[in-house]
């Protein structure tokens, strides 16, 4: 027996006529008429006297009851656990590779299942916010948002939650030949108008962003794009002329290990540098272990 002639009797017993019962269902009354005459024989006793007025039996009426309860009991079940797989599917990260911050974090996480993926981004726009808005991950690692107003707000705007994590050890990475790189003592002041170097197009705008509200808007630095092909495999053969790789220093040691042409700097003002890095994720998201992880990996304490 298929479930949806139970739908369909129930429909015909409030009309009477099958006619009504087939327009309200959107099918043809023929088909109805051949459902009913099925379930019929499923049953074993007949359920509609097909007079001039069609009515139910007596056996119709005892049916009925049934069909109604089972139809709400079914639908109760597959609700139940459409919902329960919902909320109990693991939480789905997408983790933009800043350094071993968020692998050291997660394992202290109990009871909360969760996933890190790989998800492609190539060919989105606004890939950070693009992976949230299209349900193929539910968190973000990522850059901290909340310290640039602007791309704040726009994650607000749709409905994503920006978050800080952590402040990640970060450094600069420069030819051993630029100007900077001789300086004992690199000072803020001495960033003045440098150029730094972003390698990846679809990320452009928001590195620039970054970069400036990490370092300071006062020192009117300069941006150029350089594009690399497979960033993490390549990152490390690239030319970096007199331009200058802002990143975390676990990441940017491992690019350039061996090479006596790059220098790199991990204070700045004799203070080491840092790295705001955060989350993101959609604030009506109806997992709730999304929001739980969320909280976890913002407790900095």
């Amino acid at each position: 027996m298929n479930t949806e002639w139970l739908q369909e009797y129930i429909v015909f017993a409030r009309h009477l006529n099958f006619s009504s019962a087939a327009k309200t269902l959107n099918m043809a009354q023929p088909t109805l008429s051949k459902h009913m005459i099925a379930l019929e024989k499923w049953v074993g006793v007949p359920l509609i006297e097909r007079g001039g007025s069609p009515q139910l039996t007596y056996y119709g009426h005892r049916f009925l009851e049934c069909a109604q309860s089972t139809l709400t009991t079914l639908n109760s079940g597959v609700k139940a656990c459409r919902e329960l797989r919902h909320s109990n599917r693991p939480v789905r990260v997408q983790w933009f590779d800043h350094g071993t911050y968020l692998s050291d974090r997660l394992p202290h996480v109990k009871g909360i299942p969760f996933e890190l993926t790989n998800t492609s981004t190539e060919g989105l726009d606004e890939p950070y916010f693009a992976v949230l808005d299209n349900d193929l991950v539910d968190i973000v690692s990522s850059l901290d948002f909340s310290i640039m107003p602007d791309f704040s707000k726009a994650a607000q705007e749709r409905g994503i939650k920006t978050a800080a994590t952590v402040a990640a050890p970060a450094a600069l990475a420069m030819s051993a030949e630029h100007p900077l790189s001789r300086i004992g003592k690199l000072q803020r002041a001495d960033l003045t108008q440098a150029e730094f170097l972003i390698v990846d197009r679809a990320y452009y705008d928001l590195w620039r962003s970054y970069i400036a509200h990490v370092l300071g808007g006062d020192l009117n630095l300069h941006f150029t794009l350089k594009s690399v092909h497979g960033v993490t495999a390549n990152m490390g053969s690239i030319d970096l002329g007199r331009g200058i790789v802002f990143y975390t220093a676990e990441e940017l040691r491992r690019f350039y290990s061996g090479r006596d042409d790059v220098v790199i700097i991990e204070e700045l003002d004799g203070a080491p540098l840092s790295m705001p890095l955060g989350i993101l994720y959609r604030e009506d998201n109806e997992n709730p272990l999304v929001h739980q992880l969320a909280r976890h990996l913002t407790n900095n304490s």
